[in-house]
């Protein structure tokens, strides 16, 4: 049986995002991690990669978010290893809605 553990969440993010305002880094507001989140959740859905559900009725997340390792496929956890840090590099650089890293993470891991 293989561990489960948190692979992000919204109270990992903000405690990261607090973290660097203490060290005086300027990092994305609530909303912009909530949107980021819900882009990748979105993603992992429409791509098949999810064990379940991850977006509500109304296909946002909460602040009570977290996409733990067992709600992710084998390849859904192949694609995450593969893009994950890309993606995080870019969240300040580009759109939240942007996940063209596990996009190419995807690609990568079906060709």
């Amino acid at each position: 049986m293989k561990k489960d553990f948190e692979i992000t969440g919204f109270g990992m993010l903000k405690q990261i995002a607090e973290n660097h305002q203490k060290a005086g880094v300027i990092f994305p507001s609530d909303e912009f991690i909530l949107e980021r989140l819900r882009s990748l959740a979105t993603f992992f859905e429409a791509n098949g990669l999810s064990t379940r559900k991850l977006l509500d009725a109304n296909g946002e997340i909460s602040r009570e978010f977290s996409l733990r390792s067992s709600d992710l496929t084998d390849l859904g956890m192949k694609v995450l290893r593969k893009g994950y840090k890309p993606w995080m590099r870019n969240s300040m650089k580009r759109s939240p809605d942007d996940v063209s890293a596990m996009t190419k993470a995807l690609i990568h891991e079906t060709t």
